[in-house]
């Protein structure tokens, strides 16, 4: 987060090295993410002014288990947004019973590849 272009990179050059630092080794996600085993599903928007892609792919590529990637085009920025996508469910059941789901994008390595795109207004 430390290099996003948004509040997140702006309040890390405001505070001083040792507090950048700090907090880059305690709660930055680049600090861990290498070390994360479990399934991950990434989801995001094309649009999201807080994490956007280049950030948010960096993260999902630097996780150490499998991942899977879903990008919903101008989904907005919220709990309830972020809670809608079917994906998430069909991931959550797909580890919860053990089975792969079904419908993945290419395999690239132990990451996956998921662009949904969404033509409609209902998202």
């Amino acid at each position: 987060m430390f290099e996003a272009a948004n509040q997140y990179g702006d309040a890390f050059k405001r505070m001083g090295p040792e507090d950048a630092e700090r907090i880059r080794a305690n709660w930055e996600p680049s600090s861990h993410l290498p070390k994360a085993e479990v399934p991950i599903l990434w989801v995001n928007s094309t649009e999201d002014a807080h994490f956007d892609l280049n950030i948010f792919t960096k993260s999902y590529r630097s996780t150490a288990g499998a991942a899977a990637l879903c990008i919903h085009p101008g989904m907005r920025h919220s709990h309830a947004h972020g809670w809608a996508p079917r994906e998430i469910y069909t991931f959550a059941d797909s580890i919860a019973q053990g089975r792969p789901p079904k419908k993945w994008g290419p395999v690239l390595g132990n990451h996956q590849l998921m662009v949904f795109l969404r033509l409609d207004s209902q998202n």
